[in-house]
């Protein structure tokens, strides 16, 4: 297609194109829908942030292998085990 990579969104392990969720600017034949009208998005610009949540830990993935007296406050080789990636 057309569509930049960056607008063809990837899912599963495979990494396929989810093909569902690439829109176009104005209405096709699969879709009578205007992506600017749709989302009330301004047709003079708007900014796209694509988020890598894939690098977070979650707080309750730590806390059984933590033991401290402040849970606010990690041990320094807890912290070094989840930055080295």
């Amino acid at each position: 297609t057309s569509a930049p990579a960056l607008f063809q969104p990837k899912t599963g392990p495979l990494g396929l194109t989810d093909w569902e969720k690439v829109y176009a600017a104005g209405p096709s034949k699969w879709t009578e829908a205007d992506i600017f009208e749709a989302r009330e998005l301004s047709r003079d610009g708007v900014v796209i942030a694509q988020l890598n949540r894939g690098h977070l830990v979650r707080r309750h993935d730590l806390r059984p292998r933590v033991r401290s007296q402040h849970p606010w406050r990690l041990p320094r080789p807890c912290l070094k085990a989840h930055t080295d990636v």
